[in-house]
This record gives structure tokens, sequence and C-alpha cells, in this order.
């Protein structure tokens, strides 16, 4: 801001670049620094460019006084008033990023959790089911005749296929 600011000779042809040459650095504060920093840069940058007009340098203090003042007040609302706004969206951005995060993580667990209990209840409940027909259906064939036997022994195989897949999607699900 000094080197910007500080001049003390008559106004030179590359103004318009000299005003916008700390841009960049409060930029930089805006995006990194956030609201807090963006303002404590600005703090600093009008304390300079105060000082240099008050000491009669720089692009203020060519012109009258009440005309370099609303002339600097101008140009520090110019500039302050996006870069503090570009801050806020840059935190609320950040925030948003963070609740999505937290908010993805929790789908997760609940997601991870209820596979859990279908793998449980799949172990717990419904292989026992299985099991206790697969033993009724064996007590049945050694009471029954060869026909019906051919028939309990197809339903026997189907049970143990059932079982087989039961546990299988249990495991993958667990």
């Amino acid at each position: 801001c000094m080197l910007v600011f500080g001049w003390d000779h008559p106004q030179p042809p590359y103004l318009p670049v000299l005003l916008l040459a700390p841009l960049p650095l409060l930029l930089w504060a805006a995006v990194r620094l956030g609201v807090g920093g963006t303002c404590l840069s600005l703090l600093v940058f009008a304390g300079a460019v105060s000082g240099s007009a008050l000491a009669g340098r720089g692009p203020f203090a060519l012109s009258s006084p009440i005309e370099g003042v609303l002339s600097l007040q101008a140009f520090l609302i110019a500039v302050s008033v996006p870069l503090v706004l570009l801050a806020a969206l840059v935190e609320e951005q950040m925030q948003t990023a963070d609740t999505l995060r937290l908010s993805e993580q929790r789908l997760l667990k609940l997601q991870h959790d209820g596979q859990q209990r279908i793998a449980q209840e799949l172990h717990d409940s419904t292989s026992q089911h299985l099991t206790a027909m697969a033993l009724n259906l064996a007590t049945l064939r050694s009471r029954t005749g060869t026909d019906v036997a051919e028939l309990i022994k197809d339903i026997s195989c189907s049970l143990k296929e059932a079982k087989r897949e039961v546990a299988s999607f249990g495991y993958l699900l667990h």
C-alpha cells in the first residue's frame, strides 16, 4: 500500500493499475482468511491509504480535501463491500461442505447399521427356521413311503440351497 499510494509526484498515467495493485492480496485474504481476516486486511489497507492521503501523497491528495475524502471513501467502499461478500460466501460454502460431509458420514453409518441388522436377522431367525424345516423333513422322510420320499428329498435339496443362499447373503451384508 505504501508503495502504491505513497508517491508524491503528480498523477501518473498508470493510476488505474496502481489503484488495483493491492487487489490480489485482498482477494487472497478474502478467500483464505475469511470475513475476519478480510476485515483486518481492509483495515490495514484503509489505514495505509488514509495515512498517505493525510500526508499529502497518493491519488487522493491531488484534489481539494473534500473531494479527496469523498473519492477515498468511494474507493474504499467499492473495494471493501465485494471482498467482504466474497469472504462470507466462501465461509458459507465451506460450512455447507462440512455439513454435507457429516451428513454423508451419518448416512453411511445408518446404511451400515441397517445391513448389520438385516444380516443378524437372517442369521438368527431365518437360518434357524430353515434348519428346523430340514429336520422336520428328515423326520417325515423316515416315516413315509418311497413316492413321498422323493418329493421330500427334492424339498430338502431346495431347503439346503436356500439355507446356503441365506448364509451367503448374510455374510455379504455383514
